[in-house]
């Protein structure tokens, strides 16, 4: 089964930003088109920075969780999957969790 994608590609990236302003989120910038903005978040005061970071850095990581998912996807859905697969498919997975936290 084939999912068409509907979003912008990854990777995506917190951009450096100045204190106090937004965490901005973007994608890979390029020659072309310079660094696309994915998404402005600003929570305002009455959220503690250290939160807004985790929060920025799960919307970054998003992309490279929805790859992980559909290799776990892949890997389980085989008829015969091999130990291996599903391992490479754990560590994939892993891996995004590390990224978005």
């Amino acid at each position: 089964m084939m999912i068409e994608m509907k979003h912008t590609p990854g990777p995506w990236h917190i951009a450096p930003r100045k204190p106090g302003n937004a965490y901005r989120i973007t994608q890979s910038e390029t020659p072309q088109t310079g660094a696309l903005v994915i998404a402005d978040l600003s929570c305002g005061a009455h959220r503690p920075d250290a939160e807004q970071a985790a929060n920025a850095q799960l919307i970054a990581a998003v992309p490279d969780l929805l790859e992980a998912l559909k290799g776990i996807i892949a890997a389980l859905s085989q008829n015969k999957t091999l130990s291996a697969d599903i391992e490479a498919a754990k560590s994939y997975a892993k891996a995004a969790i590390a990224e978005a936290t």
